[in-house]
């Protein structure tokens, strides 16, 4: 199928159409799913079933417990001959995982993103570098659709905005972020209580697993760069998933002088790396020396090698982006 890129806050018209021609729709999000993601999905699924449409979720990973507010378990479902697949919050093909099976069975595929470096697989992409988050495209197309908010799409809009923009601290928040969440509120959105569940709602073992994470923390190049390191071992030792790492990152960051910083996760394909940056490094560029990418401040991969090998190659990376500053 041929890409078709679409990089404009306008809907293409081609997508509009084969949305509301499709009676079947499958929705797809990346891998390790987020909050983005996983909110876009169930904002798209409930305004869709509410256009008449039968909807599914086929991601490859089911979300984590921080995420059952959103209520899609019941969702879930098994790749299947379908009219449109709607892949959200990625454009490169490799991000879905085995859901990629998916899109084999569709008769069309669409892709909706913001993230930058995109490599757009479907026949109908629509992707927004500018826009905050996948779930502030999705208000912009539900209102092309005539989809009024109802309370639950206005949450898992405002979860998906909540979630990329950091709770409005990250440097992608601008004013229609606070435009559409003040929207979303009057929609009925309980910020609050997504808020609490985004940020403020952690298992004792989470903290157990940062705690001896931040213990380990290095700090390099003259204070500007921290790297943690989450092993096996140490996910076993607290009695911790791999989604407890969530948020350690983001605590190396918040260190005083540290402008990067990065998190290691040994897992069984290889070493998870995500990093953050606050002010100039563009990790974008950083993570795709790995074969990754996502946005300038906040960035991943996946890296096919020993834990070792990934931290002495991040370390040189790292050091090497500080020094060409």
């Amino acid at each position: 199928m041929s890409a078709k890129k679409a990089m404009t806050e306008k809907v293409p018209p081609t997508l509009l159409e084969a949305i509301r021609r499709a009676k079947t729709v499958e929705l797809i999000t990346h891998i390790n799913p987020d909050g983005d993601g996983l909110g876009a999905e169930a904002a798209l699924a409930e305004a869709l079933e509410g256009l008449g449409k039968q909807v599914s979720i086929v991601n490859q990973d089911k979300p984590g417990e921080r995420y059952a507010f959103l209520k899609l378990e019941g969702r879930y479902a098994s790749p299947s001959n379908c009219d449109l697949a709607v892949v959200l919050d990625t454009s490169v093909l490799s991000r879905i995982g085995s859901a990629s099976e998916a899109l084999k069975l569709a008769k069309e595929v669409a892709v909706i993103d913001h993230h930058a470096g995109s490599e757009p697989f479907g026949q109908h992409n629509w992707v927004v570098p500018t826009a905050a988050s996948t779930g502030s495209l999705m208000s912009i197309l539900l209102k092309e659709l005539g989809v009024s908010l109802t309370a639950s799409i206005a949450g898992a809009i405002y979860a998906a905005l909540a979630h990329d923009t950091g709770c409005f601290r990250y440097s992608n928040t601008s004013a229609e972020s606070f435009a559409l969440a003040s929207e979303l509120k009057a929609a009925g959105a309980d910020t609050a209580a997504i808020n609490v569940e985004l940020f403020e709602s952690r298992p004792a073992p989470a903290l157990k697993l940062w705690a001896k994470a931040l213990s380990l923390l290095e700090i390099g190049d003259g204070g500007l760069s921290a790297i943690a390191v989450v092993t096996q071992a140490m996910m076993k030792e607290c009695g911790a998933s791999s989604e407890d790492s969530d948020g350690i990152v983001e605590a190396a960051r918040a260190i005083q002088g540290v402008e990067v910083a990065a998190l290691l996760r040994e897992d069984s394909k290889g070493v998870k790396l995500s990093t953050r940056s606050k002010k100039w490094l563009d990790v974008n560029a950083l993570c795709a020396n790995f074969g990754g990418g996502g946005h300038h401040r906040a960035s991943g991969a996946t890296m096919k090698m020993s834990l070792g090998d990934a931290k002495s190659a991040l370390s040189s990376a790292i050091s090497a982006a500080i020094a060409a500053r």
